[in-house]
């Protein structure tokens, strides 16, 4: 061993810093770390090592979403979804989450299937949202049936005959 520095040095420091051997995770991607001894006058200088790392994203969950009931409209969109619980993101940074639910068919019932996808955006913190990642999810939901109001309708007078049927309704 000639006892010589070995310097680190990273293709894509917007992915991994290094700095005092020290590697720090930036984002999410992908870089070429480079490891390389100068030489000196005893030595000479050493081939370049390259390694390529991938810094994966990081998964996260949410626990306890909900979706609210809705009432028949022809769509199939679910009702409104409730986030739950957020775990798994680093440190303080956080990420927004939208979610949006869409049932198999629009017809009316109880304990549908949604299937729900979210959509994420960077928050605060440092939180990027290209760093995470969140599985969709399946949810039950209930559309429930439309009131129908039915109006104009008449009902024709007609002479009193002891029957308990009206005149005729239009």
């Amino acid at each position: 061993s000639s006892g010589l520095a070995v310097s680190d040095s990273s293709s894509q420091t917007s992915v991994v810093t290094i700095s005092a051997n020290t590697v720090t995770r930036v984002r999410q991607g992908t870089t070429t770390i480079i490891a390389s001894e100068a030489g000196n006058s005893d030595y000479n200088a050493a081939p370049s090592v390259s390694q390529t790392l991938t810094v994966n994203k990081k998964t996260f969950t949410i626990t306890g979403t909900t979706v609210a009931p809705k009432v028949y409209d022809a769509s199939a969109m679910s009702g409104a979804i409730t986030l739950g619980t957020i775990s798994g993101l680093i440190g303080a940074e956080t990420v927004t989450v939208t979610a949006t639910g869409l049932y198999a068919d629009a017809n009316a019932g109880i304990g549908k299937i949604a299937t729900v996808s979210y959509t994420l955006a960077d928050g605060a913190n440092g939180g990027l949202a290209s760093n995470y990642s969140l599985a969709g999810e399946i949810l039950t939901g209930n559309i429930i049936p439309k009131d129908l109001n039915i109006s104009g309708t008449t009902i024709a007078d007609k002479v009193y005959d002891a029957s308990a049927v009206s005149g005729v309704v239009t």
